[in-house]
Protein backbone atom coordinates (compact mmCIF):
# COMPACT_ATOMS: atom_id res chain seq x y z
CA UNK A 1 0.00 0.00 0.00
CA UNK A 2 2.98 2.81 1.15
CA UNK A 3 5.11 1.37 -1.94
CA UNK A 4 1.72 2.27 -4.52
CA UNK A 5 1.27 6.13 -2.48
CA UNK A 6 4.96 6.45 -3.33
CA UNK A 7 4.49 5.56 -7.24
CA UNK A 8 1.67 7.55 -7.34
CA UNK A 9 3.38 10.27 -5.80
CA UNK A 10 6.16 10.17 -8.30
CA UNK A 11 3.62 9.96 -10.76
CA UNK A 12 2.14 13.26 -10.38
CA UNK A 13 5.08 14.55 -10.05
CA UNK A 14 5.60 14.09 -13.36
CA UNK A 15 2.03 14.65 -14.66
CA UNK A 16 2.87 18.17 -13.00
CA UNK A 17 6.31 18.77 -14.91
CA UNK A 18 4.86 17.72 -18.33
CA UNK A 19 2.04 20.27 -17.99
CA UNK A 20 4.58 22.64 -17.01
CA UNK A 21 6.32 21.89 -19.71
CA UNK A 22 3.35 22.10 -21.51
CA UNK A 23 1.69 25.37 -20.71
CA UNK A 24 5.08 27.00 -20.81
CA UNK A 25 5.90 26.38 -24.58
CA UNK A 26 2.63 27.80 -25.13
CA UNK A 27 2.85 30.69 -23.26
CA UNK A 28 5.75 31.19 -25.30
CA UNK A 29 4.63 30.80 -28.65
CA UNK A 30 1.67 32.43 -28.06
CA UNK A 31 3.74 35.38 -26.30
CA UNK A 32 6.05 35.35 -29.50
CA UNK A 33 3.48 35.09 -32.40
CA UNK A 34 0.53 37.04 -30.92
CA UNK A 35 2.16 39.63 -28.78
CA UNK A 36 5.62 39.77 -30.74
CA UNK A 37 7.04 39.07 -27.55
CA UNK A 38 9.87 36.65 -26.63
CA UNK A 39 10.13 35.14 -23.16
CA UNK A 40 13.61 34.16 -22.04
CA UNK A 41 12.50 32.02 -18.80
CA UNK A 42 9.92 30.02 -20.22
CA UNK A 43 12.03 27.58 -22.28
CA UNK A 44 15.19 27.90 -19.24
CA UNK A 45 11.84 26.82 -17.19
CA UNK A 46 10.60 24.50 -19.70
CA UNK A 47 14.15 22.59 -19.70
CA UNK A 48 14.14 22.41 -15.74
CA UNK A 49 10.43 21.08 -15.73
CA UNK A 50 12.18 18.78 -18.71
CA UNK A 51 14.72 17.68 -15.76
CA UNK A 52 12.33 16.80 -13.17
CA UNK A 53 10.28 14.73 -15.71
CA UNK A 54 13.30 12.29 -16.35
CA UNK A 55 14.82 11.77 -13.00
CA UNK A 56 11.25 11.12 -11.45
CA UNK A 57 10.06 9.22 -14.21
CA UNK A 58 13.46 7.21 -13.95
CA UNK A 59 12.54 6.26 -10.36
CA UNK A 60 9.11 5.58 -11.53
CA UNK A 61 10.00 3.09 -13.97
CA UNK A 62 12.54 1.65 -11.66
CA UNK A 63 9.28 0.91 -9.34
CA UNK A 64 7.33 -0.92 -12.53
CA UNK A 65 10.60 -2.81 -13.52
CA UNK A 66 9.91 -1.06 -17.08
CA UNK A 67 13.53 -0.29 -17.56
CA UNK A 68 15.06 -1.56 -20.74
CA UNK A 69 15.95 -5.46 -20.05
CA UNK A 70 17.98 -7.77 -22.36
CA UNK A 71 16.16 -11.41 -21.50
CA UNK A 72 17.87 -13.53 -24.22
CA UNK A 73 20.02 -15.55 -21.49
CA UNK A 74 17.92 -15.20 -18.46
CA UNK A 75 14.85 -16.89 -20.49
CA UNK A 76 17.25 -20.02 -19.45
CA UNK A 77 17.60 -19.15 -15.90
CA UNK A 78 15.81 -21.65 -13.25
CA UNK A 79 13.48 -19.08 -11.27
CA UNK A 80 15.98 -19.28 -7.85
CA UNK A 81 19.21 -17.83 -9.98
CA UNK A 82 16.98 -15.12 -11.72
CA UNK A 83 15.37 -14.08 -8.54
CA UNK A 84 19.32 -13.74 -6.93
CA UNK A 85 20.07 -11.93 -10.66
CA UNK A 86 17.58 -9.47 -10.23
CA UNK A 87 18.34 -9.19 -6.09
CA UNK A 88 22.03 -8.55 -7.40
CA UNK A 89 20.87 -6.01 -10.28
CA UNK A 90 18.20 -4.26 -7.20
CA UNK A 91 21.24 -3.80 -4.90
CA UNK A 92 23.54 -2.45 -7.42
CA UNK A 93 21.21 -0.17 -8.72
CA UNK A 94 20.75 1.25 -4.98
CA UNK A 95 24.51 1.17 -4.50
CA UNK A 96 25.00 3.10 -7.96
CA UNK A 97 21.76 5.06 -7.49
CA UNK A 98 23.76 6.16 -3.68
CA UNK A 99 27.10 7.31 -5.75
CA UNK A 100 25.18 9.08 -8.29
CA UNK A 101 23.11 11.15 -5.64
CA UNK A 102 26.15 11.62 -3.36
CA UNK A 103 27.60 13.09 -6.34
CA UNK A 104 24.97 15.89 -6.85
CA UNK A 105 25.05 16.97 -3.61
CA UNK A 106 28.45 17.64 -3.93
CA UNK A 107 27.45 19.45 -7.44
CA UNK A 108 25.08 21.26 -5.34
CA UNK A 109 27.54 22.53 -3.08
CA UNK A 110 30.20 23.46 -5.29
CA UNK A 111 27.33 25.61 -8.00
CA UNK A 112 25.74 27.47 -4.60
CA UNK A 113 27.41 30.66 -5.75
CA UNK A 114 26.04 30.43 -9.91
CA UNK A 115 23.00 31.69 -10.93
CA UNK A 116 20.94 30.97 -14.10
CA UNK A 117 20.85 32.99 -17.53
CA UNK A 118 17.63 33.91 -17.78
CA UNK A 119 15.94 33.57 -14.50
CA UNK A 120 18.58 34.97 -12.36
CA UNK A 121 18.34 31.59 -9.52
CA UNK A 122 20.79 29.26 -8.06
CA UNK A 123 22.12 26.75 -9.86
CA UNK A 124 21.53 24.24 -7.18
CA UNK A 125 17.35 24.90 -7.27
CA UNK A 126 17.70 23.33 -10.82
CA UNK A 127 20.33 20.34 -9.85
CA UNK A 128 17.52 19.32 -6.88
CA UNK A 129 15.48 16.99 -9.57
CA UNK A 130 18.79 15.01 -9.74
CA UNK A 131 19.47 14.75 -5.77
CA UNK A 132 15.50 14.44 -5.82
CA UNK A 133 15.71 11.57 -8.26
CA UNK A 134 18.61 10.15 -6.63
CA UNK A 135 17.01 9.46 -3.61
CA UNK A 136 13.67 8.16 -5.59
CA UNK A 137 16.13 5.68 -7.34
CA UNK A 138 17.39 4.75 -4.40
CA UNK A 139 14.35 4.21 -2.60
CA UNK A 140 12.87 2.05 -5.37
CA UNK A 141 15.99 -0.21 -6.24
CA UNK A 142 15.90 -0.58 -2.17
CA UNK A 143 12.01 -1.74 -1.94
CA UNK A 144 12.45 -4.30 -5.25
CA UNK A 145 15.18 -5.63 -3.10
CA UNK A 146 13.58 -6.09 -0.29
CA UNK A 147 10.64 -7.37 -2.10
CA UNK A 148 12.79 -9.73 -4.13
CA UNK A 149 14.91 -10.73 -0.87
CA UNK A 150 11.56 -12.15 0.68
CA UNK A 151 9.89 -14.03 -2.21
CA UNK A 152 11.09 -17.36 -2.68
CA UNK A 153 8.47 -18.29 -5.54
CA UNK A 154 7.59 -15.48 -7.86
CA UNK A 155 10.35 -13.43 -9.50
CA UNK A 156 7.88 -10.88 -11.26
CA UNK A 157 6.82 -9.51 -7.79
CA UNK A 158 9.34 -7.20 -7.41
CA UNK A 159 7.25 -5.17 -10.22
CA UNK A 160 4.23 -3.34 -8.74
CA UNK A 161 2.74 -3.44 -12.37
CA UNK A 162 2.60 -6.92 -13.01
CA UNK A 163 -1.04 -6.86 -14.33
CA UNK A 164 -2.68 -4.24 -16.32
CA UNK A 165 -5.28 -3.96 -13.48
CA UNK A 166 -2.49 -2.50 -10.70
CA UNK A 167 -1.34 -0.27 -14.07
CA UNK A 168 -4.94 1.04 -14.18
CA UNK A 169 -5.19 -0.77 -17.46
CA UNK A 170 -2.36 0.32 -19.70
CA UNK A 171 -1.00 -2.65 -21.40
Amino acid sequence: MMRQRFIRALELIGVLALLSIETLLVVQVVARLVFSISLSWAEELARYSHIWLVFVGAAVATCWDAHIQVDFFTAFLPKGALRQLRLGVAVLGAVFSSLFFSSAVLLISQLWATQTASTGMPFPVFFMPVVIGGAFLIVAFLWSAMILSRSREAVAESSVANSSAERGGLP
